[in-house]
């Protein structure tokens, strides 16, 4: 059967021992619509924010954020927060034939903000081949439409995370054996083994057999970040957790991380993490990464109301 002729079906989604940090699902449903009265814009909307990602099975709809409006046919999807005042979903007018679609909604800060990572790096819309096993899995709920469904937290973490993985994995199709892979991760290996040295992206890229110019290329291409970047980030890192042991001075966490000198050592820490060294050992909170841009370290249905 077609999966636009499936029946349409919407349940919420309870998750049993929710914690209140994690990403959890809210609902999920099928729709069919048909008519111009459906339109959702972010600033209209009045309920608690969510994150929604909702799929063309047939048929197409719009997306539009910021000025800019495309078709979202069948095999795409778009990923977006629900109160974005710069976003907005509709069935359109000039379009003849009903748009099928799956959804989910998410909760939860941490959702929020993989959303805002994904939609910052990538767009708002991805396309993912329709018998995908994650699409799949949100058409196989409607056999829970009439008695509603609970989930154990790791089913709700699972398929938060599944969602997620898919988008990434859509932008971002390199196996683990891809040679931009594999390069990407001896030189994050390099830099974790030699932290402790002053290491360059030059010599790095020299003893990976590779010009630094392909070695920047392919690193930035993958993780947003240059090579340089990366290296004074894992560094940070490593600063960052030995700050909180008052036993080591920053003087010496200086040189166990290669700096010449504590004052460079200083400038850096100042520079990607936001505040002094000393004052993070009294007021920060060890990070587990950094993303590109990194702030101070202080501490109808009823998805159309």
């Amino acid at each position: 059967m077609p999966f636009g002729d499936m029946r349409d079906f919407f349940l919420y989604l309870h998750t049993f021992g929710a914690l209140p940090h994690f990403p959890r699902p809210d609902c999920i449903g099928k729709e069919t619509r048909s008519s111009p009265d459906y339109r959702n814009e972010g600033r209209w909307k009045r309920e608690r924010s969510r994150v929604i990602f909702q799929y063309t099975l047939a048929g197409e709809g719009r997306f539009a954020r910021k000025g800019c409006t495309v078709p979202v046919k069948a095999g795409q999807g778009f990923l977006c927060e629900s109160h974005d005042p710069a976003m907005a979903y509709y069935f359109p007018p000039e379009v003849r034939t009903p748009w099928h679609f799956v959804f989910i909604d998410l909760y939860g800060q941490t959702a929020h903000e993989m959303a805002k990572d994904l939609i910052q790096r990538f767009g708002s819309v991805y396309c993912i081949p329709i018998e995908h096993p994650f699409i799949r899995k949100l058409l196989s709920f409607h056999v829970y439409h009439e008695v509603g469904c609970t989930l154990s937290l790791g089913e709700s973490l699972r398929l938060a995370d599944d969602l997620f993985q898919t988008l990434v994995s859509s932008v971002s199709p390199i196996p683990e054996h891809h040679a931009d892979h594999v390069l990407i991760r001896r030189f994050q290996e390099i830099v974790q083994m030699e932290i402790g040295t002053p290491l360059t992206v030059g010599a790095i890229a020299l003893r990976l057999s590779v010009s630094a110019e392909h070695l920047a290329r392919v690193f930035k291409q993958q993780t947003g970040l240059s090579p340089h970047v990366h290296i004074q980030q894992a560094k940070m890192l490593a600063a960052c957790s030995m700050l909180k042991s008052p036993a080591v001075t920053i003087k010496e966490i200086a040189a166990r991380l290669g700096y010449d000198t504590p004052a460079r050592f200083t400038r850096t820490f100042r520079r990607i993490v936001g505040i002094p060294p000393h004052e993070f050992r009294e007021t920060g909170v060890v990070p587990l990464t950094f993303g590109p841009l990194r702030s101070p370290a202080r501490s109808t249905s009823p998805r159309d109301a």
